[in-house]
């Protein structure tokens, strides 16, 4: 069970170097040229024949014949501005502040782990190397490519990373059963009304003002509508409208997203919202169009899968180190994966504020600690070797 721990820490200066190289390539959504041409490369450098997908999709097989687990890296930054200081900090105006740097870094020190001992193996691994994860697209594209095909995959595993909270240590292993992560609805509202001279409002129709009311208004939903066990979020992140001090516009556009942890919960707000968007508009005299551009359903851990998967965490992270958490609110792009193949998803502690990461993930300051680089690469190709040893 120890193998690939003491190869993974016998490779732990070439797994940082490894990170540190794709932090400072950072870019956004499909746009990470860089990050996989590296991968590309050190696939290749393995003696593996990684393929293209998606543009800057990666898919790699490792063994042959039986069942196929996939193991998954998201390799996309942050349109932000990194402000932590590092000598290998990203200076392009994106930031690995969501640790992909750290996934991608993991799973390629696994690659390398599982192509030196490939002919021990009892099936096929496929890796799967995802870009635009942080704007939810890179998975379904890559699903619809054809990742979970050729071999057809049975089952899936994926880790990420945490930092600035005290109650996940450094090397821990987070999990939950069931729903891991909410689904997350994002969406537009376009109100339509009447433009007219700041002076007389009473010639228009103010977007504005509906607009101000449907935010308002739909705070409500969750707190009213919603069983008190319930956990679900209504945010407005974006309103837009007019250009000018004096004049009332003639439209008002507003973005956010409705987070759930349940079906029932998501059918609920979703259609609730609407009818409150648009009677709302129709009040003051307006319209109101709502729409869904981009719908993420639930990242979902399988019961039984993790039950095979749970002594080869214990084994390697510690058993008390091994926690069952809530559920979380915030979305993951692998959802739509796990909803169709047996996944399990882990969240591994990667550096507490008592230990100087006083910042949460998808901060301009957030940093992660490397020590757990060799923890996670040991994770991914003991979990891959066991699973299939188990199912051959």
């Amino acid at each position: 069970m120890q193998r690939y721990l003491k190869r993974a820490k016998e490779l732990e200066s070439e797994i940082v170097e490894n990170r540190r190289k794709i932090h400072q390539f950072g870019g956004i959504g499909f746009d990470i040229q860089e990050t996989s041409d590296f991968v590309f490369e050190k696939l290749q450098s393995y003696g593996l024949h990684p393929q293209r997908m998606c543009g800057t999709g990666i898919v790699c097989t490792i063994g042959s014949g039986g069942k196929t687990i996939l193991l998954r890296a998201d390799m996309d930054a942050l349109p932000i501005q990194e402000d932590t200081g590092l000598p290998f900090a990203c200076q392009n105006g994106t930031a690995h502040a969501c640790g992909h740097d750290m996934h991608t870094a993991m799973l390629l020190a696994a690659a390398k782990m599982l192509s030196e001992t490939q002919d021990e193996l009892k099936g096929t691994v496929k890796l799967m190397f995802q870009p635009a994860e942080e704007a939810l697209k890179g998975a379904t594209a890559m699903m619809e490519a054809g990742v979970l095909e050729n071999p057809k995959v049975d089952a899936a595993f994926a880790i990420h990373v945490t930092t600035g909270h005290e109650n996940f240590p450094t090397g821990s292993i987070q999990y939950v059963r069931g729903v891991a992560f909410g689904a997350c609805d994002m969406f537009r509202i376009t109100v339509k009304g009447k433009e007219c001279h700041g002076a007389y409002p009473c010639r228009g129709i103010d977007p504005i003002n509906i607009g101000s009311r449907i935010v308002t208004a739909t705070q409500e939903l969750v707190s009213m509508e919603l069983p008190a066990t319930e956990e679900a979020v209504i945010t407005f992140g974006k309103f837009h409208s007019g250009e000018a001090s004096n004049i009332i516009p003639s439209e008002a556009v507003l973005d956010g997203t409705i987070r759930t942890l349940s079906k029932e919960a998501r059918t609920l707000l979703k259609t609730r919202f609407k009818e409150i968007v648009e009677q709302t508009a129709a009040t003051f005299r307006g319209q109101a169009i709502v729409e869904y551009p981009l719908e993420t359903g639930f990242c979902i851990t399988d019961p039984d899968l993790f039950d095979q998967l749970k002594p080869t965490l214990c084994a390697l992270a510690g058993e008390e180190m091994v926690q069952q958490i809530a559920p979380v609110n915030g979305s993951e792009d692998f959802g739509p994966i796990s909803e169709i193949i047996p996944t399990v998803y882990v969240w591994m502690g990667a550096g507490t504020p008592s230990e100087g990461y006083p910042e949460k993930v998808h901060s301009p300051r957030t940093k992660f600690s490397e020590s757990v680089l060799p923890l996670g690469a040991a994770i991914h190709a003991t979990v891959a070797v066991n699973w299939l040893a188990q199912n051959a």
